[in-house]
């Protein structure tokens, strides 16, 4: 994994390749020293909520009001915000106000403070459910709302039903900050300096969480086999509901996680960046590993460094189904380069079951027509048939891609068996 890192890089950031229990590759691995993860913390509060939500305690499709009254103050709400719109970045939540919120207090007095500042419905742009707009404040107010419910500090309630039964004995996300906390960085006029430890007050649910590489791999490990039984399953895979609601062209997003659109570098996740500290946590859920890179500088790109990692991993884990594929593509694609006209080509039946079927073929067909340059977006991409479907190029170039031999019309084009 070295080759990933410069060598200032290295010097702050540690990285491994796990399955969850074993680590298969690693780099400066410093196995006890902790780091703030930022915004992965998140992840913990969505677990938090589903563990209440099988308790009973909560809906996480309810309203919000109904568990937090003071959200009756604000008057002006069209539509009412759910806890899944807290959750999924749609509740129209989107600033992060300069007031910290250390009680409910103070919540109160932060929902009267600056209706326009918060955007809360103030027009169609931000109605809950109906727009993304990443939010702190609405995880803010999830640490609220599991204290309330629960009727336990935030700390207590996490450790109980998350990091004891996982064994994650060097997370924490109290005020009190680890001995072994690294010290946090960021770049000024070409050197790293250090940053002070950030105080976050109720936003600790949003970003305040500190643990390890070791206690990160059983996190990992969680969320790819969901060990210790920590959810029932239905409500387990509740994590890996995404759904594209208003969101940019890389990603969609679920329960606090993340999936990248981008096949080549296709994985679920979540990363943070947080005064000094910068986290990647990516999972390739299809070949059950994961990437975790911690660093103690917020100067460097880990999210780039992170996809970079995950694309290499599914060339070297590709299937044979994929790889043939490829293949027949490195043959579809220059010939389709040098027609001046619109094309066509037919797959076989054989081919189509070789490669895993048509709903495969078709993901990885257009995948590769993108990253070729030939289209730049999928819309200019729609089926015309049951079992065939047209795209056109960037040059206005139309072709048609059939599946089935009933709906291919006999013209010119290519047989790929």
């Amino acid at each position: 994994m070295n080759s990933y890192f410069s060598k200032e890089d290295s010097f702050f950031t540690s990285a491994i390749i796990t399955n969850g229990f074993d680590i298969l590759e690693e780099h400066s691995l410093i196995k006890d020293e902790a780091y703030c993860i930022g915004s992965l913390t998140k992840t913990f509060i969505a677990v938090a909520m589903l563990i209440l939500e099988e308790k009973k305690l909560i809906d996480i499709k309810g309203n919000l009001h109904d568990y937090i009254p003071e959200f009756n103050k604000l008057t002006d709400t069209k539509v009412p915000i759910k806890v899944e719109h807290l959750l999924n970045h749609t509740s129209g939540l989107i600033t992060q106000s300069k007031i910290n919120i250390n009680s409910r207090e103070e919540l109160v007095k932060l929902l009267n403070y600056d209706k326009i500042q918060l955007k809360i419905n103030s027009d169609d742009l931000y109605e809950p459910g109906r727009h993304f707009h990443y939010s702190n404040l609405a995880y803010a107010y999830l640490g609220i709302l599991i204290e309330v419910v629960s009727k336990q500090k935030l700390e207590d309630f996490l450790n109980e039903h998350i990091l004891n039964p996982l064994n994650m004995k060097r997370t924490t996300i109290s005020s009190e900050h680890s001995s072994k906390l690294r010290t946090g960085h960021m770049r000024y006029k070409d050197k790293q300096i250090p940053v002070p430890i950030e105080s976050f007050g109720y936003y600790r649910a949003a970003g305040g969480m500190i643990s390890t590489i070791s206690d990160l791999k059983k996190w990992m490990a969680f969320l790819l086999y969901n060990t210790n039984n920590l959810l029932k399953e239905e409500q387990f895979k509740k994590l890996f509901n995404f759904s594209k609601i208003d969101h940019d062209f890389t990603k969609i997003t679920g329960l606090a996680l993340y999936q990248t659109l981008n096949k080549e570098s296709h994985h679920i996740g979540h990363h943070g960046k947080t005064g000094g500290f910068s986290t990647f946590f990516g999972l390739l859920e299809d070949h059950k590993l994961g990437v975790i890179i911690l660093s103690n500088t917020s100067s460097i790109d880990l999210f780039n460094i992170g996809c970079n990692i995950v694309r290499d991993l599914r060339i070297q884990n590709m299937t044979i189904e994929e790889k043939k594929i490829l293949n027949h593509l490195k043959v579809l694609l220059p010939i389709i380069n040098t027609k001046s006209k619109n094309y066509r080509s037919l797959f076989s039946h054989a081919f189509i079951n070789a490669v895993g079927g048509e709903e495969k073929l078709y993901d990885q067909l257009i995948f590769e027509f993108h990253k070729n340059g030939q289209i730049n977006n999928f819309s200019k991409c729609k089926k015309i048939g049951p079992n065939s479907f047209i795209l056109e190029t960037n040059s206005k170039k139309q072709i048609t891609i059939y599946f089935s031999e009933e709906e291919y019309p006999k013209l010119d084009g290519i047989y790929i068996n």
